[in-house]
């Protein structure tokens, strides 16, 4: 899952934290949250980490840097 980590009602580093609370409580396997933020800095990185992201990318990343974190969790481009 791809979550924003700057939306205007709930912030995406507490959203995750309320999406990882309902998977342990409920039993539900956990997906893998890819924090997406403009924020570079190292600090924003380990904050994407504090709250459960399993990895961070910034935006405006090249095409081969998304892919690349998606194929780690699974995810396969399809070709035609």
């Amino acid at each position: 899952m791809l979550m924003a980590v700057q939306m205007p009602i709930t912030e995406g580093h507490a959203a995750t934290k309320a999406i990882i609370e309902w998977e342990h409580t409920s039993g539900y396997p956990g997906i893998p949250i890819i924090s997406l933020t403009a924020n570079a800095r190292p600090d924003d990185v380990e904050n994407s980490q504090a709250a459960g992201c399993t990895s961070h990318l910034t935006k405006l990343s090249q095409k081969f840097t998304l892919l690349s974190i998606l194929a780690e969790y699974g995810w396969r481009e399809r070709t035609r």
